[in-house]
């Protein structure tokens, strides 16, 4: 009877902790309505700063050390695939809140930056080499 109610508790925990446990592993998937996109004056044009309502889904995944980014334009959707190489610690700021650096590495070697809000209210990307930003939020 003691081997019954231990194998009991056994399968109990198992099946109580084992989806926890896989949990931890899944993506976070952020969606947002409104892009602000801003680059900044060069040689050859002036500085564009501009709002776009097209949906956007942001993909974190740590466990894949991935971003994967998909905007809802007009035309059809474009996606990007970003590795990530360093994540920061919890950063603050008085004008942006919490969040968190990432710095990643595009599908064209170009490293981009991301900065995650803690409570999920924003999403800014801004590709080192060329200063082009966008930032993602709703409205």
């Amino acid at each position: 009877m003691k081997i019954k109610k231990i194998t009991a508790l056994v399968i109990l925990s198992f099946l109580f902790f084992c989806p926890y446990m896989y949990a931890q592993n899944q993506p976070y998937l952020f969606v947002y309505n409104t892009v602000n996109y801003f680059a900044p004056a060069d040689s050859f044009s002036s500085s564009v700063n501009k709002t776009l309502y097209d949906k956007t889904e942001i993909t974190i995944d740590f466990y894949a050390n991935k971003i994967l980014l998909k905007t809802y334009y007009s035309d059809g959707p474009v996606e990007s695939t970003y590795t990530i190489k360093k994540t920061s610690k919890l950063q603050n700021n008085y004008s942006k809140g919490d969040y968190y650096i990432i710095t990643c590495l595009a599908s064209n070697y170009s490293e981009t930056i991301f900065e995650v809000s803690k409570e999920s209210k924003w999403i800014s990307r801004k590709v080192t080499h060329n200063g082009i930003t966008h930032k993602y939020y709703n409205r």
